[in-house]
């Protein structure tokens, strides 16, 4: 058999051509030793059970001349039971030093690699990727003083540094020093304040207050998606009413449907009073635009008598009565 002393930790001779090992050959001799079996405890000899002989014994006569005969007989016809056992042994007959070659080497095999986006961060409101890129472009000299006021550590501004040694325009540096604040603040916290603060004790008040003007305007357009939502909501809640999609002209005429586009809906649709019921919603909240609101739909089902299917609406959106 072939032995090498590094089989099973092979990379130990990585830094050789060859690997090294012994040949040796070795052969397997098997040897018996005999053992006598006795038994003391049972005073057996040759399979032979003995008699007792012991001092507690219920005759308390010596042994007689009969019986010392009796035993030297026994003795002088048994012999003793002898087990053999065998053990094998491994020899080595010859050893001699041995070498063999090495495999060509193999290319690495390439990593699986995760295809990763680009790194953007989710809106959160105001703050988005593209307000933080404009406000690192509009900063000059002031950023430092942004980057302490938001708490940012000196060691990581260093290492952003490091990261940017070879440009010269500090917007990237800005930019990646803002990320770090947004990813590493609390969701829950009120972002737009600490950065407007931040940019009202470093002068830039023109650069708080567009951040400011920013967030009006969503809160009005999420104010416009929400409700816009529950009217949408509460109309698939009017067409699954009998009664009001068999009135549906009465309550056309009260969100100020013309006849005009009444006898439009009614002949695109003829007998089907729910679809004639949902394309007058629609035709108002398109008329309407931002004065269609969930008030007037309510007023409007309450002075069409629907006083009932009014309430579970406003009930169902949590408004006020």
């Amino acid at each position: 058999m072939i032995y090498f002393p590094y089989q099973l930790l092979r990379y130990a001779q990585k830094s050789r051509d060859v690997y090294r090992g012994y040949l040796q050959y070795i052969i397997e001799s098997e040897s018996k030793e005999g053992t006598f079996n006795s038994d003391n405890d049972n005073h057996e000899a040759g399979g032979i059970k003995l008699p007792h002989l012991t001092e507690s014994s219920s005759d308390s006569r010596p042994p007689s001349k009969r019986s010392f005969k009796r035993l030297s007989r026994m003795f002088s016809s048994a012999s003793l039971r002898s087990v053999s056992t065998t053990t094998k042994k491994s020899v080595i007959l010859f050893e001699a030093p041995v070498t063999l070659p090495k495999p060509p080497p193999q290319d690495p095999v390439p990593l699986k690699k995760i295809a990763v986006e680009e790194l953007i961060i989710k809106e959160e409101g105001v703050l988005d990727q593209y307000l933080l890129d404009n406000l690192s472009h509009s900063l000059g000299a002031e950023w430092k003083d942004l980057i302490y006021h938001l708490g940012v550590r000196r060691s990581k501004i260093e290492q952003i540094k490091r990261q940017y040694y070879n440009t010269s325009d500090n917007s990237l540096i800005v930019y990646e020093a803002i990320l770090h604040w947004f990813k590493s603040t609390c969701k829950s916290t009120d972002k737009v304040g600490i950065l407007c603060c931040a940019l009202h004790h470093c002068g830039r008040d023109d650069l708080a207050q567009g951040i400011l003007d920013r967030e009006s305007k969503l809160r009005h357009l999420a104010k416009i998606r929400i409700e816009d939502y529950r009217l949408k909501s509460a109309f698939g809640m009017l067409v699954k009413s009998e009664e009001i999609s068999s009135q549906w002209k009465d309550l056309a005429k009260l969100l100020k449907i013309t006849d005009s586009e009444i006898e439009k809906i009614e002949a695109e649709h003829k007998d089907a009073t729910d679809q004639c019921l949902m394309s007058c919603l629609q035709m108002w909240l398109q008329n309407q635009g931002q004065k269609a609101t969930m008030k007037v739909l309510i007023k409007g089902l309450k002075r069409a008598k629907h006083i009932m299917i009014a309430e579970s609406i406003s009930n169902h959106f949590g408004l006020k009565k």
